[in-house]
């Protein structure tokens, strides 16, 4: 059978179909539940969901349940072709930015099908990454054209991209490094090009700044560190794509509690100064890397940030750098590399081809994420089972979960974080009211703050609400002494 000339071009595009479709047939899982089976998609373009501005993706999924119903197919396919639009668009740029044609179609297969994207293209409710990184590329390749109003159409593609996740944001920067630097365009001419971008991107940033990020309390040198663990935690993964999970629990205050932290700065100074020894065009490609992933490296605080800063999905718009990198690196060093990257990308296929396989349902998702994140996927098991009316199972999960959050606050205490720390064992005792390290812990506490001369309980208590960043609605702390010592806990 002869294929048609025109067809030719885009039959490497099947690889990541063929590789993904089983997808297609699972069911919802973890966010899907939230996002859009339960969701009653009220509001979507006037309100604020789960934390995010995302009123087009939420008028997808509405379209499509009028359509369809709420059928776990249509949103897992709708992801997939989503995807396949990205993994052309990276392709077309790549071949715009002047690397060959085979070249970009490898490095193209990379963004496309890395272990890394697995979880953004198999999980619904990731829709808004991919929706959004779509039409950043989008926006960004008719930034690279010569097509007339190309600034208009730009600027609205990235509008677009802004209602899908507000991680569109780096957008316009991305154009502005590509068209200076590998387009060679010159400066001026290049702020003309993505000004009408950043115009959008101010009016968005005013409207619903103070809505889309949450405070949370780091110093400036520690939101810095937590940054570079982010990028030095990516550049690993990338390499060595497993275990891959949910969540890594992850969050900033673990990350800064940890003991090697201070260890993150001397790994990033090595590589920053790794980073000056490539070329110009290599830098910069990873440079885009770094910058497409900047709103969710923790230099501006983000919801998601209270259960874990690093996420496979959160790096999905950045493979496009690493793509553009790798096509870089192929195209000067084909000869000498010879077959390895087809190798090199037959094994990262495999392995995306099974890591999705644990996203088939939370039965499957759930004991796997606990296996490698006992952090997040302890409070999910928890009321998956209590949702379910498995009350054996919730409780078993339960008592992990109270176990985990009592070592969580002895991080909290390295750095000084008291109040914290007490309200995490205040937590577990809302949770699983007798654990006795809970109540151990915070009567040691207790006794320790109440020999100082300045210590007056009520003012403990309100150190507590306002370190953690909100009132403790409804409850008040209680204080009970027996032969066992004191005790804290929650009082209605």
């Amino acid at each position: 059978m002869k294929i048609h000339p025109k067809l030719k071009d885009y039959i490497w595009l099947l690889i990541p179909i063929i590789l993904f479709i089983p997808s297609v047939f699972f069911d919802f899982a973890v966010d899907d539940y939230t996002l859009i089976v339960n969701n009653p998609f009220q509001n979507i373009w006037t309100k604020f969901h789960a934390n995010q501005y995302c009123p087009l993706v939420y008028t997808i999924w509405q379209f499509l349940i009028s359509i369809a119903g709420k059928v776990p197919s249509i949103f897992h396919l709708t992801n997939l072709l989503v995807h396949i639009c990205s993994v052309y668009l990276v392709y077309s740029m790549l071949k715009r930015l002047g690397i060959s044609d085979g070249t970009s179609k490898l490095a193209a297969l990379l963004f496309a099908i890395h272990p890394l994207q697995v979880e953004s293209v198999v999980n619904c409710a990731n829709l808004k990454h991919l929706l959004a990184t779509a039409f950043s590329l989008a926006s960004i390749r008719i930034q690279l054209s010569r097509v007339r109003f190309k600034a208009i159409i730009s600027a609205i593609l990235f509008a677009l991209g802004l209602l899908s996740m507000p991680s569109a944001c780096m957008a316009p920067v991305v154009s502005f490094v590509l068209l200076t630097v590998f387009m060679r365009t010159g400066l001026k001419h290049s702020l003309l090009t993505v000004s009408v971008c950043f115009g959008s991107l101010l009016i968005y940033a005013l409207a619903f700044n103070q809505r889309i990020f949450h405070k949370y309390i780091l110093s400036v040198l520690e939101s810095l560190g937590v940054g570079v663990f982010n990028i030095i935690f990516y550049s690993w993964k990338l390499i060595v794509p497993f275990p891959l999970t949910i969540d890594y629990g992850w969050s900033p205050i673990h990350i800064v509690s940890s003991t090697w932290f201070p260890l993150t700065f001397i790994i990033g100074t090595l590589m920053a100064v790794a980073f000056l020894y490539f070329k110009k065009r290599l830098s910069f490609s990873l440079l885009i890397a770094i910058i497409c992933m900047v709103p969710t490296l923790g230099f501006v605080p983000y919801f998601h940030q209270y259960i874990s800063n690093v996420s496979d999905r959160f790096v999905y718009f950045s493979m496009f750098g690493v793509a553009l990198f790798i096509g870089l690196l192929l195209d000067k060093y084909h000869k000498q590399l010879k077959y390895y990257p087809v190798i090199i990308l037959c094994i990262f296929g495999a392995l995306s081809f099974k890591q999705q396989f644990y996203w088939v349902s939370n039965d499957v998702i759930f004991p796997y994420g606990h296996n490698e994140n006992s952090t997040n996927s302890l409070h999910i098991m928890y009321k998956h089972y209590l949702d379910n009316k498995k009350p054996k199972l919730a409780m078993k999960y339960l008592k992990k979960l109270a176990d985990n959050k009592v070592k969580d606050s002895d991080l909290y205490l390295r750095t000084g974080r008291v109040g914290l720390a007490v309200d995490t064992l205040l937590d577990v005792t809302k949770l699983y009211e007798l654990h006795p390290e809970a109540h151990k812990n915070l009567s040691r506490l207790y006794l320790i703050l109440s020999k100082m001369e300045s210590f007056h309980f009520e003012t403990f208590k309100q150190s507590i609400d306002s370190e953690k960043g909100m009132e403790l609605k409804g409850y008040n702390l209680g204080i009970s002494e027996d032969k066992n010592g004191i005790r804290i806990f929650y009082t209605k």
